[in-house]
């Protein structure tokens, strides 16, 4: 667990617990299609498994540092980081740049690909 958070833990181990006991079917998990009867929906949520398993991995995972290198989107897509930005190219001006628009010669500016000089 990133925090580290017992509390946290086990509320996920019930999470864990609950899903297991009431929506596990044969191929997968379902969500209950009456509460009283424990029927289950013929499918599989796809935000199941990006958001409710995905988080529940995070929270057991005891290697972290998965979130260090990937953005984890809430559809469930790995992504690769972008490249970091200086904050004067954030503001729409390019480190070092001087009034016609281009970086000054040897100032050590790097360009971020996409970023093409006009």
């Amino acid at each position: 667990c990133l925090t580290g958070d017992p509390h946290y833990l086990e509320v996920a181990r019930k999470i864990q617990t609950t899903l297991m006991k009431h929506n596990k079917v044969d191929c997968g998990f379902a969500s209950i299609l009456h509460v009283e009867s424990g029927d289950h929906h013929d499918l599989q949520e796809s935000f199941f498994l990006s958001e409710t398993a995905k988080y529940l991995y995070l929270t057991f995972s005891g290697s972290p540092h998965l979130i260090d290198y990937y953005v984890l989107t809430t559809e469930g897509h790995v992504l690769p980081p972008l490249p970091m930005r200086s904050k004067a190219s954030s503001t729409g001006k390019q480190a070092g740049s001087s009034s016609t628009g281009g970086a000054a010669a040897g100032d050590g500016a790097e360009q971020v690909e996409g970023d093409a000089e006009e």
